[in-house]
């Protein structure tokens, strides 16, 4: 770690002694415009937590997946259980998802991804069709409804309408890797005068490091955008992935320091993983469709509706699940500006809704197929929420931000078992009312601070409260998790984003958290645990050392470095009879480092290099397990090439140059010790781009 803190430092004097010789570029660098809370302003001008991954920085490691770019998300933690299985922790919330992603609320082409019961099916969009990705970290309410861990936006943008003739862009990608990793991408898009078309088509597969562990994913994306008036658009997309990947389980520590590379093994009361063909078999689909009318200049209203399907079939240890999934839903936004003498302020009113229907049916698992029908359950949730936002433009570069939302969900729960009559239950868990206000003071052109309070909520997702109800009647009416949040932040901004960096202070109490909680004998549900508290440290400096002319050597120098420190534990948790108050949150590490550059020689050349040091977590609530600190780096290296009309990049990238015996993804207070996903060694990809 010291070593690291080293590095930092110097890479910290370099860009500034890059600075203080290179002064004279004549690049004009385009403003960052980050969404936020609906606001899409600069984010000097954001007073909350946000990072903004363009496009630029996505294509950088598409043929890595999302893992290294995300984990330079300070306050971000993303995880890869088993290749496809992914999980995110925004600020602590891992601890409710032993698998999946929960506690953050995901949208995709501005539609919800996450549904009704609170499950988000991040695995199923392929990141290599995303143009861009903003992150927001802390609760989002007053806007997007349930979540405190945060928001997420997922962005697969088509460009914009042509004036002239017709335009046409396309790309084919194509990379191998380590363990017969295979990725390939094309996509294709047309640009007339009054419509906009874009088709994508991916299909990636891979062994897998460990046994068990080999995956493969296709997908297909068609979208539209239609002009039909001087004031109005159509928008529509249609979007179906298909993935089918194995689940080696998690190892004990013993298992693990034997052989990495091993797959849950059986025991006298369990079959191992491979005798079950433990895995998952997801088919996604999603269709949308989203109309904008502008009134005038500074008043637009959007109205999208859209429809989402998915299938899945889970081969487990101890059972095998059939799941049907159907949610339809819809969001409004009406935006317009007031200007009246000296009143400036923009507004924000809308409404959404979504209704997710579950049909689960359970059988017993007889090596990998389908054995005796255990039991059926059903579920169906109803989430709405209405909100409204003003920004109050006041004098002085003084900014004040208010939102309210109005919040529903509504759980029915129905099981069905074999010679039991139906069991049924419902529950109304949401927070009626999630308020957010900031105060943001900007200072010149450069510099701004804002201090916010919002308070947020989670509700109990349709999964924990079904095993709940089927492993521990007694605790069925699960609360929703409520957090309040104080926040403030410095923001700087220096030469139209050639230096941008950030200083974020949040501390944030949460009543009745949610807890996943494992029996002897391996079946699951959650608690209510009293009280935690999250608090910590969140920077991050990102500089454009070197933007000119691709003649002069090193043209183009990027460098960017992030930080978090956090503190997240139990106030007051008893779950059982066992207290663990006082115990830190398991799942998060107490620090992070990270460090990119990104340097582009002669033209023809870009190299990229980050260091990323995680700090060490606990894996469990007793604070009795714990898993190491360790330093990742990856690296990229691209020859790009032109001929005429059409470029071609050529690249190659290592990851875990250094080797460690990472794990990308713990089971926290996992039954038998088997807290442990090996994570992939040092390996190597290599591809080709063709574009035009």
């Amino acid at each position: 770690m010291i070593k690291y803190m080293f590095l930092m430092a110097g890479l910290l004097l370099l860009s500034f002694s890059v600075k203080s010789q290179e002064n004279d570029t004549s690049a004009i660098l385009e403003e960052i415009v980050v969404k936020g809370l609906e606001m899409n302003t600069s984010r000097l001008q954001t007073p909350l937590a946000v990072t903004n991954l363009p496009k630029e920085k996505l294509m950088l490691w598409s043929s890595t997946g999302p893992l290294p770019l995300v984990s330079q998300v300070p306050g971000i933690r993303l995880e890869e259980r088993s290749p496809m299985s992914y999980r995110i922790a925004v600020r602590g919330s891992a601890v409710r998802s032993p698998f999946g992603v929960r506690n953050v609320k995901i949208y995709f082409q501005d539609i919800p991804l996450t549904d009704a019961t609170g499950n988000s099916y991040f695995n199923a969009l392929s990141f290599n069709m995303l143009n861009q990705m903003e992150w927001t970290r802390g609760a989002g309410g007053s806007i997007y409804g349930a979540g405190l861990g945060g928001v997420i936006h997922l962005h697969s943008k088509i460009g914009n309408f042509s004036s002239t003739t017709p335009e046409q862009n396309w790309r084919i990608e194509s990379s191998a890797g380590a363990f017969n990793t295979w990725r390939n991408t094309g996509e294709y898009t047309l640009a007339k005068q009054n419509t906009v078309s874009h088709v994508y088509s991916s299909y990636d597969k891979s062994d897998g490091y460990r046994s068990h562990s080999n995956s493969t994913m296709s997908a297909l994306m068609l979208q539209q955008k239609l002009l039909l008036g001087d004031k109005h658009y159509l928008s529509w997309h249609l979007y179906y992935s298909g993935l089918d990947y194995r689940t080696p389980g998690g190892l004990t520590l013993s298992q693990m320091l034997a052989d990495r590379t091993m797959s849950r093994p059986g025991t006298p009361f369990t079959k191992s993983a491979i005798e079950q063909n433990a895995g998952i078999f997801q088919q996604f689909a999603q269709a949308a469709v989203t109309h904008q009318f502008a009134f005038r200049e500074d008043s637009r209203l959007s109205i999208s509706i859209f429809l989402r399907g998915v299938v899945i079939e889970n081969p487990f240890i101890t059972n095998y699940e059939v799941r049907n999934e159907l949610t339809p839903g819809w969001r409004s936004l009406w935006k317009f500006k007031l200007n009246w003498r000296k009143i400036k302020a923009d507004f924000t009113i809308g409404s959404e809704g979504l209704v997710t229907g579950i049909q689960s049916n359970v059988y017993a698992n007889d090596a990998g197929k389908q054995g005796e029908w255990w039991y059926d359950e059903s579920i169906i949730s109803f989430q709405h929420n209405l909100f409204g936002q003003m920004v109050w433009l006041l004098p002085f570069g003084t900014q004040v931000t208010s939102g309210l939302s109005f919040n529903r969900q509504y759980f029915s729960y129905n099981l069905e078992k074999p010679s039991i009559p139906g069991r049924k239950f419902s529950l109304n868990p949401a927070v009626p009312w999630t308020p957010r206000i900031s105060v943001l003071k900007k200072f010149g052109n450069n510099f701004s601070t804002y201090l916010s309070y919002s308070r947020g909520f989670s509700t109990p997702t349709g999964q924990e409260l079904a095993n709940t109800f089927q492993h521990h009647p007694e605790n069925i009416w699960l609360k929703a998790e409520k957090g309040n949040t104080l926040e403030g932040g410095l923001l700087y901004n220096h030469g139209n984003n050639r230096w941008e960096s950030e200083l974020v202070f949040y501390r944030t109490q949460i009543k009745d958290g949610i807890v996943r909680y494992v029996n002897a004998d391996g079946t699951e549900f959650n608690v209510n645990s009293g009280m935690q508290l999250l608090q910590g440290i969140e920077s991050s400096l990102k500089s454009k050392l070197i933007s000119r002319d691709p003649e002069k050597g090193i043209y183009k120098l990027d460098v960017q470095c992030s930080f978090a420190w956090q503190r997240f534990t139990y106030l007051n948790y008893n779950p059982l009879g066992k207290d663990f108050s006082g115990n830190k949150i398991p799942g998060s590490p107490d620090l992070f480092f990270g460090s990119q550059i990104d340097a582009y020689l002669l033209r023809y050349l870009s190299v990229s290099s980050q260091i990323n040091y995680h700090g060490s977590i606990f894996l469990d609530d007793a604070n009795l397990i714990s898993e190491q600190d360790y330093m990742n780096i990856n690296t990229r290296l691209a020859c790009n090439f032109s001929f005429g009309m059409h470029k071609i990049s050529v690249f190659c990238s290592g990851q875990n140059i250094l080797n460690q015996p990472i794990n990308t993804g713990n089971d926290l207070n996992a039954l038998g010790g088997r807290y442990y996903n090996p994570g992939i060694p040092f390996n190597v990809q290599a591809g080709v781009r063709w574009s035009n």
